[in-house]
């Protein structure tokens, strides 16, 4: 077991976990390391380049991947080992757009989330994100048109193939912005709903669970998990105007997955 290897040994646990080509993957590296050192373990994170999330998810099942950040749903519950913490304070479910920007205009008149209902805007989305099944439940148009998610970004850009913006974390949405030339977030939406970043273990790596939980309680309570959310955030919620767009919120059925 992890847990038992991690509490014996000296050398460093290794520990596999995403890394993202945007660069978002940092903070939750970092989280890691230091939430394993604040009970006095060292781990040493092993980054997998960041596959499809449908190949990321069996990998994590499967135990290929120890560890993933994952928005929480019933579903994730059930398939992995959830970690009760909240890591980013809402902003995993904080949703800004990612367009074309010549496309602005088209989303300058929207009001309310009907306005976006009716102004025949479809969103893109990878067949397995939690988002679609928000979308849906508020009736908002979507488009799951290929099996990997990343090739909606150069579906956007072309523009006429049916996909007319992709939701984004704020938290990570400049960084695809900054690997997606000719996208842009959009000016003024922010669309909300109540749910939380958190780590998932894989099934095989269940016992890490305490020593995880027990590690990131010391860093909130001392202050050093406020200093990293600033340091790998705070320029972004400035940057985005996060305080300033106008808020549509979705509807979050807790049966959603």
């Amino acid at each position: 077991m992890l847990f038992a290897i991690l509490t014996a040994q000296a050398a460093p646990t290794r520990i596999t976990a995403p890394q993202s080509l945007n660069g978002t993957h940092v903070y939750f590296h970092e989280v890691l390391t230091r939430a394993f050192a604040a009970v006095g373990h060292e781990v040493e994170i092993e980054g997998i380049a960041d596959p499809a999330r449908p190949r990321m998810k069996k990998m994590l099942k499967s135990g290929e991947l120890t560890i993933m950040w994952l928005i929480q749903s019933p579903q994730n519950d059930q398939d992995f080992v959830s970690v009760d913490f909240p890591l980013v304070d809402g902003l995993a479910s904080r949703r800004i757009l990612l367009i074309r920007p010549q496309d602005q205009a088209r989303f300058d008149g929207i009001k309310s989330l009907e306005d976006l209902r009716r102004s025949g805007l479809v969103a893109g989305m990878g067949p397995d994100w939690v988002d679609l099944a928000l979308w849906h439940a508020n009736s908002l148009p979507t488009n799951t048109p290929v099996s990997d998610p990343r090739r909606l970004y150069d579906m956007l850009r072309v523009g006429n193939r049916g996909v007319d913006y992709i939701p984004r974390a704020a938290m990570g949405i400049l960084a695809d912005a900054s690997v997606n030339p000719g996208l842009v977030p959009e000016q003024r939406l922010l669309l909300r709903y109540e749910r939380e970043g958190r780590f998932y273990l894989s099934p095989q790596a269940a016992d890490l669970r305490p020593a995880l939980e027990k590690g990131l309680r010391i860093l909130r309570d001392n202050g050093t998990l406020t200093r990293l959310k600033e340091k790998h955030f705070g320029s972004i919620s400035r940057t985005l105007q996060l305080d300033r767009r106008l808020v549509l919120s979705l509807r979050d059925d807790e049966k959603l997955n």
